[in-house]
C-alpha cells in the first residue's frame, strides 16, 4: 500500500508510547543507545518528516541509506546505521527547518521501536493491529529489491500481484512503503482512527490529546503520517510550511480524512445510484 504504509508505522509508536515504553517528543538519544548522533532530533519529528535527514526528494537511491530497499540485514541495523551516517552531514538540517517527505528517517523510526519495545516489527504489527482488529491480511515485507514495476521502482509491483508468497521473508521490513493489506483489512484499521482509536470494544490507541504547538508533537506526527497517503496537505507549524501532496488516482486508497463525511453518515445514506 506503498505510502499510506506511514500511517500503520506511526501508530506502533503512538502504541509504544501509549505503553510507556517511549516519549516520542523526547530526544531519541534517551530511547536507544545509538542516538547520540543526532542528540536533539525526535522519534515524533522522523515520524512527521520533520527531522532535518535526507528525504526522498533530496535523492531517493541516496547511497547512505540504501539499506532501506534491500530486504537483507535487520531493521534495528538499518536504522542505526543511517543515523549513526557520517557520510550524509552536508545534507543534515536542523529539525523543524524543512519538510522532507519520507527517506531513511521512517526506518530509523522502525528502529527505535523494535529497540524499546525488544520485539521485531512484525511482532508489533501483530499485537497493534493483527490481533486486536482481525486484520490477518496486514504484514510488511521489503520488496523493491526483490519485485520490481515496468514503470520503476517507485510505481506498484505489479509481480507482486496481492500474493505475498512471491516476497521472500525479511527482518528488514520497509516501514514507509513496505505494508500489505487487502482493501476490506485496511478498511478496518481507517475506521479504528475514525473510531477514536478502537476496533470494536478493544482500545487499539489512546484518543488522549496531544499539544500541537510544535511540529515535533507526536499526535500530530500521526496527522501527517495518515496525511502522506494522498490527496492532503501535509503542514509543519514551527517551520511554517505546507507540503502538498497530489491527488489520489481514480480507484486509488484515499485517507481516513478524506473519508470521514462518508464514513460518518448512516447506513442507508452511502447508497451509491
Amino acid at each position: 500500500i506503498a505510502s499510506s504504509s506511514k500511517m500503520l508505522t506511526a501508530g506502533v509508536l503512538l502504541r509504544l508510547q501509549d505503553k510507556g515504553l517511549i516519549d516520542l517528543d523526547a530526544p531519541v538519544a534517551d530511547a536507544v543507545p545509538w542516538g547520540s548522533s543526532n542528540p536533539s532530533l525526535t522519534v515524533a519529528q522522523l515520524l512527521s518528516n520533520s527531522s532535518g535527514l535526507p528525504g526522498l526528494v533530496d535523492g531517493p537511491m541516496y547511497a547512505p541509506y540504501l539499506c532501506q530497499y534491500l530486504p537483507t540485514g535487520t531493521l534495528t541495523d538499518c536504522g542505526r546505521t543511517i543515523f549513526t551516517s557520517t557520510d550524509d552531514d552536508a545534507l543534515v538540517v536542523p529539525p523543524d527547518t524543512q519538510f522532507r517527505y519520507g527517506g531513511g528517517q521512517w526506518q530509523v523510526a522502525g528502529a527505535v521501536a523494535e529497540e524499546v519495545s525488544n520485539k521485531s516489527w512484525a511482532e508489533l504489527i501483530d499485537e497493534t493491529y493483527v490481533e486486536p482488529c482481525g486484520v490477518r491480511s496486514l504484514a510488511f515485507n521489503n520488496h523493491f529489491a526483490q519485485i520490481t514495476s515496468p514503470t520503476g521502482p517507485f510505481s506498484y509491483p505489479t509481480e507482486f500481484d496481492g500474493d505475498p508468497s512471491v516476497l521472500a521473508p525479511t527482518d528488514n521490513p520497509n516501514m514507509e512503503g513496505g505494508a500489505y493489506v487487502t482493501p476490506l483489512d485496511y478498511a478496518t484499521l481507517l475506521r479504528m482512527h475514525l473510531r477514536g482509536g478502537r476496533c470494536g470494544k478493544t482500545r487499539v490507541l489512546s484518543s488522549r490529546p496531544t499539544p500541537t504547538g510544535s511540529a515535533g508533537s507526536a499526535r500530530e506526527a500521526t496527522t501527517r503520517a495518515t496525511g502522506s497517503a494522498g490527496g492532503s496537505t501535509v503542514t509543519t507549524p514551527t517551520a511554517n510550511r505546507t507540503a502538498g501532496r497530489s491527488a489520489p488516482s481514480p480507484g486509488s486508497t484515499s485517507t481516513a480524512a478524506t473519508r470521514r463525511s462518508w464514513c460518518s453518515r448512516p447506513p442507508a445514506a452511502r447508497a451509491r445510484p
